[in-house]
């Protein structure tokens, strides 16, 4: 009866009011619930007085759970902390209150931000400071809803809380005046706007307990026209700005994790009540909501317009899902029919943002195109420089001045568009930003950036695939693997695309990504096919590198015919002395030699250090990897005193050509550790062991060949 009763007569109850029913339902005393939740009786009797409220919808959540709450129950409880019935209950603390906008009953998360601005605003009033805080970020990242929240959430500690929409001169104007009513200024009703802003400076100066949050600014310097140079109150302010100077600290807001962005999905869908938590999730609403939550990559405004569409059109998350799939331009122009505070969607936010760089700067609207087609979080500035002889007659021309491209990047830094890493010299965009900015491309637009990408990515990536150029291959390898989707996607087919595709198979391939390697591989040689033919010098080291790709997986068959062209094309282009044809003979001769076909493996070991020999010297590295191959051929037939001096002579060469730490140091050293230990010379055998683990793992960490040494040094030990 007595839970019948609290539910009718609920919309006349505030926050406290809720507390004390539904304590006195469960027979508790004010010290009896504090206990329970680990907190002091006082807190629970500034509750009930309606003195304060819960900071987190956790402490809520934990509340409802201790008072066996139903979920209706639990709903009202939220209704009651975040949507109180009078002004007095909603702020009791605050004697004005200007926020125009309801607490957001969706608000997820954030805890860690909201504490961190609530310490460095109380940090500053206590040591008499007198600096404004910027929550700082990308449109659509959750800016206002923060600084919403930071309002309701701490409100108590204000007498006066002021809310101005700093957007345009009219709405602060606007704001400036009914904060003059409020106060009861003499200026209140001048035509004066100096006069104006000038009394309420002055008034900020004179007053102390007050917050003021300026939303949306765009202009820094309005600032430093409306605040005194000291004061006793707290400024927060939203912005897209990222280069805020001396007139305020910057607290950049990052996207949503992925527990976050979860939860904050399947509450807006309605899927879950507003003070539930993922563990109260469905199993299969948890997992299309995460998925949907990456796609999205953590946008709040994206993830708050897709949960309006499931909760209006009353789809599931799945079929969402399929529908952004083939429907994204659509949905992300898309903004549910209830009002709210933010009206627009990220396709319309961020397509009046593109519109003001392109009027205020084109090379900066082109940086970003650019910029649309990479890999997003991990764009190499010397990308731009580098490649600006392919980044098309408004970007190529600022490209090549370090200081015309320092201004296109601050244009879009000035709307958190873009971010910028000094240290590591990388630029950062948003999946969405790149999105959003593709689909106002036409067709023939978008293929022709991802020509440019390709083209500049091609002209950044090493030329040579060795050792000493690994650093830069690493660096670029993100935008290389990015440049391969673009190639199969508008099915690029120019030369350098299958240059680009082959080096980076050859990369990955030296790390023992086989799996990465061969489509890049397999794409490459049919575009030299198609584009060079079947004969070309180009294509047989294009097939020698697949053929022994498929040697490592153990795909002989479709190796050994490869293996054959390559020589073939060799020795018919380049003539039968040629080190190419070397080089291609070994390939063959360690098919045969893994298959056990030492007869036929040998002869073309043989010929190849011939070749190498004459055409190269005998110092040469590449005589050194075929003496290396005839080494292993006779040890594995327990040859071992004819393997002994080719293992020998062939670490000689590479140490003295490529240095002590290269990996083909490491393999030399590995085959010749093996060859003494089969010959159970260990103390040989165990030192070469150690340097060729030291080698490899500071070299290739993630290489098959480091188990092998591993396994092989295990083995050796328990011998």
């Amino acid at each position: 009866m007595g839970q019948e009763k609290i539910q009718q007569t609920h919309e006349r109850y505030t926050f406290g009011e809720f507390v004390r029913q539904f304590r006195v339902r469960e027979h508790f005393s004010q010290q009896t619930l504090a206990m329970r939740l680990g907190i002091h009786r006082n807190t629970i009797a500034r509750w009930e007085q309606g003195d304060y409220l819960p900071k987190t919808r956790g402490a809520l959540h934990e509340l409802a759970q201790t008072l066996g709450l139903n979920e209706q129950e639990s709903t009202q409880l939220l209704e009651a902390a975040f949507f109180p019935k009078d002004e007095c209950a909603d702020h009791p603390a605050a004697a004005i209150w200007t926020v125009p906008y309801p607490r957001n009953a969706f608000f997820t998360g954030r805890d860690e931000l909201l504490h961190k601005v609530h310490t460095r605003l109380g940090r500053d009033h206590t040591m008499a400071l007198t600096q404004s805080w910027a929550i700082s970020g990308l449109g659509g990242i959750g800016k206002t809803q923060i600084a919403l929240e930071y309002a309701y959430r701490y409100r108590h500690e204000y007498r006066f809380v002021f809310w101005m929409s700093a957007a345009t001169q009219e709405t602060l104007l606007a704001s400036l005046v009914r904060i003059a009513e409020l106060m009861h200024l003499p200026e209140q009703d001048t035509h004066d706007h100096t006069r104006l802003i000038r009394a309420v400076k002055a008034w900020f100066a004179s007053q102390q307990q007050w917050l003021l949050i300026l939303d949306n600014v765009e202009d820094i310097a309005v600032l430093q026209s409306l605040l005194p140079t000291e004061h006793a109150g707290h400024v927060l302010l939203t912005t897209r700005v990222q280069a805020l100077g001396a007139l305020a600290q910057r607290i950049e807001v990052q996207t949503m994790g992925v527990a976050e962005a979860t939860l904050f999905l399947l509450r807006r869908a309605r899927l879950l009540a507003p003070l539930a938590l993922l563990d109260q999730a469905r199993h299969a609403h948890l997992d299309a909501a995460e998925t949907l939550a990456i796609e999205m990559d953590f946008l709040p405004l994206a993830l708050d317009q897709a949960g309006a569409y499931i909760e209006e059109v009353g789809c599931s998350l799945s079929t969402y899902l399929d529908r952004y799939r083939t429907h994204r331009k659509e949905l992300l122009k898309r903004r549910g029919h209830v009002p709210d505070d933010h009206p627009e969607s990220v396709a319309t936010t961020w397509s009046l943002s593109f519109q003001k760089i392109e009027q205020t700067n084109p090379a900066a609207a082109e940086l970003l195109r650019f910029c649309a087609f990479l890999d997003p979080d991990t764009i190499p500035e010397e990308l731009i420089n580098e490649g600006s002889a392919h980044l098309g007659p408004i970007l190529g021309l600022v490209a090549t001045d370090a200081l015309k491209v320092d201004d296109a990047i601050q244009e879009l830094r000035a709307f958190s568009l873009i971010q910028r890493d000094p240290d590591a010299q990388i630029l950062r965009v948003h999946r969405l930003v790149q999105a959003v900015l593709k689909d106002t491309m036409h067709p023939e637009e978008q293929s022709q950036w991802a020509e440019r990408v390709v083209q500049a990515t091609n002209a950044l990536f090493p030329n040579t695939v060795e050792f000493a150029t690994w650093p830069r291959c690493r660096r670029v390898l993100p935008q290389a693997q990015a440049c391969s989707v673009l190639i199969q996607a508008h099915a690029l087919a120019f030369p350098e695309a299958a240059s680009l595709l082959y080096r980076t198979a050859c990369y990955v391939d030296d790390f023992g990504l086989y799996e990465q390697a061969e489509p890049l591989l397999q794409h490459a040689v049919r575009l030299w096919e198609h584009a060079l033919g079947l004969e070309h010098p180009t294509m047989a080291h294009a097939l020698t590198r697949l053929a022994q790709l498929y040697r490592e997986q153990g795909k002989y068959k479709h190796a050994e015919p490869l293996h054959q062209q390559a020589v073939r094309i060799q020795e018919h282009e380049m003539g039968p002395e040629h080190p190419d044809v070397a080089t291609a003979l070994n390939g063959l001769a360690v098919l045969y030699q893994v298959q056990a076909k030492y007869e036929q493996a040998e002869p073309l070991h043989q010929r190849a250090v011939r070749i190498q020999e004459h055409a190269l010297g005998s110092e040469h590295p590449d005589v050194a990897l075929s003496l290396n191959h005839l080494a292993t051929l006779f040890a594995i037939q327990g040859k071992y005193e004819q393997a002994e001096p080719f293992y020998q002579r062939a670490l000689s060469i590479w140490e003295q050509a490529l240095g002590l730490e290269h990996p083909d140091v490491a393999a030399s050293l590995h085959a010749l550790a093996t060859l003494y230990r089969d010959q159970h010379n260990y103390e040989r055998a165990e030192p070469l062991y150690q340097r060729a683990l030291h080698i490899r793992e500071h070299s290739q960490p993630h290489h098959p060949d480091l188990a092998t040494l591993f396994f092989d040094v295990a083995a050796f030990e328990h011998a």
